[in-house]
């Protein structure tokens, strides 16, 4: 909290940058914990400009109708696999319900605008597996959405970290893949099965992000 900036900090960015009309994505870690969270969306959108939101969706009961009566654009939520892996993977039982009972209140909520909704799922070799089972229980679910991304996790190495640091000193930066992933355990050919099946499944909706080609995606893993 110490390191927060603070409202009018942020009215001052969007301030600066509303004229090139970017579009802003309130995100990591979690933007719904932030107290002055309602506030920056409306400045955002009275600057008229896009705002996405990205949450784990834990909060997403108790703030789905006031975020979209503050106009946000997008809500981009995450989602880890089925209930259980969900669950197992964030720590928290229950958490997979909580998320999808949110989206529920989301979308009945009563607001000014419809706010795109994305289910991201990102990649790990606890999930990989479960990829086109989690598709199929939104869906049993009946849970509105309008793209499921798929997201190979992004992640620099050293190399490159030395690189930057070494020609942009005043932003240092480290490795971002620190969260235990073990990428050897990840089975590159089911991976890309699962992925096909549902980009086949659900061309509209489902997109990956990097869309890597066979021989991209085995050099990335």
């Amino acid at each position: 909290p110490k390191e927060e900036l603070t409202i009018e900090q942020w009215k001052s960015f969007i301030d600066e940058v509303a004229p090139w009309r970017p579009a802003i994505e309130l995100c990591a870690a979690e933007p719904l914990l932030y107290k002055g969270f309602l506030e920056i969306v409306e400045y955002i959108k009275r600057k008229g400009l896009v705002c996405r939101v990205f949450t784990n969706g834990f909060l997403l009961e108790e703030f789905a109708g006031r975020i979209k009566n503050a106009g946000v654009d997008a809500i981009l939520v995450s989602v880890d696999g089925t209930a259980e892996v969900h669950d197992q993977i964030r720590g928290r039982k229950g958490l997979y319900s909580k998320v999808i009972q949110g989206l529920a209140i989301l979308e009945k909520a009563p607001g000014r605008v419809k706010i795109a909704v994305d289910i991201n799922y990102t990649i790990s070799d606890r999930n990989f597996t479960h990829l086109a089972a989690a598709y199929d229980q939104l869906i049993e679910k009946n849970v509105a959405f309008d793209r499921f991304t798929i997201i190979h996790t992004l992640f620099v190495n050293n190399e490159m970290v030395n690189r930057h640091n070494k020609l942009h000193s005043q932003y240092p930066v480290k490795t971002i893949c620190g969260s235990g992933i073990n990428f050897d355990q990840i089975d590159i050919n089911v991976l890309r099965m699962q992925i096909n099946l549902l980009k086949l499944r659900d061309p509209k909706r489902v997109r990956v992000y990097p869309d890597f080609n066979q021989e991209c995606l085995e050099r990335w893993y």
